[in-house]
């Protein structure tokens, strides 16, 4: 599997965060319902540890971490792959990512040996409260033959699907190559009013603008940075 990205820039380096979840299983379900820590009621500041639970719906189990707001940040499991294979629910498995009582769409990243490499949700705020995880996808990093359809249920009656790349098969000496990255971003405002910036990050984004405007960009975050140096100086 060969990244392809736009303009030839790997867009991977902007990540501000990698965060690799070995295989720790915790049960997902309790009394018929997912369970996540949290405050549904706190309201973030850019920069504060929030809690995320990664559930796997077939294998009622799910993983914890905490990322900061704000921080586009890059998620690992571990022998994920491995661990489905072993399992009864090895046809298929969707992801649910959930912070407090808001959760996103199942997102089937595996299905028939077919497996998402790479995942991207936003998580959407609104004065410091999570409002919404929204996935955003699509085939950025692969040609046609690799771009697939996957399907999200639970948002709504109807599911819903939305293209991205998948591999084909994995053979069991390369079952480390499976295990997907999940991408997060943010959006919104947190409970100061400050906009969060990390949503621009990530990977639709890149491919709405061309190479020009995102040097642009980039220039302009430069310009800013270097004119803040030179007044802390002056203090």
């Amino acid at each position: 599997y060969q990244r392809r990205v736009h303009g030839g820039i790997k867009m991977r380096k902007y990540f501000k965060a990698t965060v690799f979840i070995a295989a720790l299983w915790v049960i997902s379900i309790v009394n018929g319902q997912l369970k996540c820590e949290g405050d549904i009621n706190h309201q973030y500041q850019i920069g504060e540890s929030v809690p995320i639970c990664l559930h796997f719906s077939k294998l009622n189990k799910k993983m914890v971490t905490k990322l900061a707001t704000d921080r586009y940040s890059s998620i690992r499991v571990n022998k994920l792959f491995s661990e489905i294979k072993k399992s009864k629910q090895s046809e298929s498995q969707q992801l649910i990512l959930q912070i407090g009582n808001i959760t996103s769409g199942q997102y089937a990243f595996f299905e028939l040996d077919k497996t998402t490499p790479n995942i991207s949700a936003v998580i959407r705020f609104s004065q410091g409260t999570i409002k919404a995880i929204e996935w955003d996808n699509d085939c950025f990093e692969c040609d046609t033959s690799k771009c697939k359809k996957i399907t999200i249920t639970g948002i709504s009656s109807t599911p819903t699907q939305e293209n991205n790349c998948v591999i084909d098969s994995c053979p069991s000496e390369a079952y480390q190559n499976c295990d997907f990255n999940l991408y997060l971003s943010f959006t919104g405002t947190d409970k100061n009013g400050n906009y969060m910036k990390s949503a621009s990050l990530r990977m639709s984004q890149f491919y709405r603008y061309s190479f020009s405007s995102m040097y642009s960009a980039q220039h302009q975050h430069f310009i800013t940075f270097i004119q803040k140096k030179k007044k802390k100086k002056k203090k």
